[in-house]
């Protein structure tokens, strides 16, 4: 919550996601987060708390959202099932809360949703881009 950028690091083989809080290019502290062997698909603040939180995949498809307190992991929800991915964060309202598009392969029709604040938004105008070779950018 410093304004600092810092860095999110993934070892699939260890199931482990590594955050170092920066301050330049100077490491100030870090943490290992038990998070699976899928890398994080998304970093962002997703409760409006200044701090950087994780979206990341787990082996039986779904998707966590784990809330962090800097280093700390204040909880952790399952958000999407599986068939649903996570394509893109971003805070679209400019109110420090980001949300996340995210598409299903599996529902038919398919569609493309923005989830924020806990809930989700009618679906996005662009529910033809459903297939897997369209991704936001």
């Amino acid at each position: 919550d410093d304004g600092a950028t810092d860095l999110v690091w993934h070892n699939p083989a260890l199931g482990l996601t590594a955050i170092w809080l920066m301050q330049g290019t100077t490491m100030k502290s870090g943490a290992i987060v038990p998070t699976g062997a899928l890398a994080p698909v998304g970093v962002a603040d997703l409760d409006a708390d200044g701090k950087a939180d994780l979206l990341v995949p787990d082996a039986g498809g779904t998707t966590i959202r784990y809330l962090m307190n800097g280093l700390a992991v204040r909880s952790a929800t399952v958000v999407l099932g599986p068939g649903e991915m996570v394509r893109k964060t971003l805070d679209l309202f400019g109110d420090g809360w980001s949300g996340f598009i995210h598409q299903s392969t599996t529902a038919q029709p398919c569609g493309n949703r923005f989830q924020f604040h806990d809930i989700y938004a009618a679906a996005l105008a662009i529910t033809l881009l459903c297939a897997p070779d369209w991704q936001v950018q």
